[in-house]
């Protein structure tokens, strides 16, 4: 307890960063130059100036229709992930309470970052999620695993298992993972379940959330045989066009025809 109190406040910061399994920060330079947002509002002599939230161009899913292109938040995306689940077929041998509460929160952690996300300088659009860098990735979800415990330690858990599931290619975020690794042993022990059960529960929540990046992104989700407990879905969700355009609203239904293929319709 207090052991950082007294150091200087940059080993203080190493110290939190390491307790948190987030990779180190990279030295700043002296005075380098902020670089201008895009897609912020500007001043009259052309500088970017943050503006009010609403005002931002909050996005990290790029959905292009015809010449225009729509941005869906990554919380928008999770929130959908949980319509998606709640309308699944249910599967009673799974903690199926806790496997819907990790579908609609598994990016909570992005929340943040989305009131002003990193902008490519190649496209003068925001960074789509996996194209964020590892240190602010890694603080993303840090961020999150660390909020979705709060929602009950199955929830923790299965989101824990996601973000290792989604970041074991990512080098720069060992560190993270490693600290995860040791949440879900402790985790899995606490509450008895075994790896079959496990490993099914984080295999639905994957496709949940590849459905919802598909419907998000302007694609026909592959759904195989029709898998929900409704002859018929809508989902519906918000974007906006970029950069900092009007907030439009998309509808997605799909149905199970007889083939059992999906019929979607943006």
């Amino acid at each position: 307890m207090g052991a950082d109190v007294g150091l200087p406040r940059a080993q203080r910061a190493r110290h939190r960063r390491r307790a948190r399994g987030l990779p180190r920060a990279p030295r700043r330079a002296g005075h380098a130059p902020a670089r201008a947002l895009r897609h912020r509002p500007r001043d009259p002599a052309g500088r970017a100036r943050p503006g009010p939230a609403e005002d931002r161009a909050r996005a990290v899913i790029l959905r292009r229709e015809g010449e225009h292109v729509l941005g869906v938040t990554q919380t928008a995306h999770s929130a959908l992930t949980g319509h998606i689940a709640a309308a699944w077929t249910p599967r009673p041998e799974l903690p199926w309470d806790a496997l819907l509460t990790a579908a609609a929160i598994h990016d909570v952690g992005w929340a943040p970052w989305e009131l002003a996300p990193q902008i490519d300088p190649r496209t003068g659009l925001p960074y789509q999620f996996y194209e964020v860098p590892d240190r602010e990735y890694a603080e993303i979800w840090a961020r999150g695993t660390d909020a979705a415990a709060t929602f009950g330690r199955t929830v923790g858990l299965l989101v824990s298992r996601h973000f290792t599931r989604l970041a074991g290619r990512r080098e720069g975020v060992r560190e993270l993972i490693e600290r995860e690794r040791e949440r879900q042993a402790a985790l899995t022990a606490a509450l008895g379940l075994d790896a079959a059960t496990l490993d099914a529960a984080s295999d639905l929540l994957a496709r949940w959330d590849a459905i919802s990046l598909d419907v998000c992104g302007g694609r026909e989700p592959e759904l195989g045989a029709w898998p929900f407990a409704v002859d018929r879905l809508v989902v519906r969700f918000e974007a906006r066009e970029l950069p900092a355009g009007a907030i439009v609203a998309r509808e997605v239904g799909m149905a199970g025809g007889g083939s059992g293929h999906p019929h979607a319709r943006a």
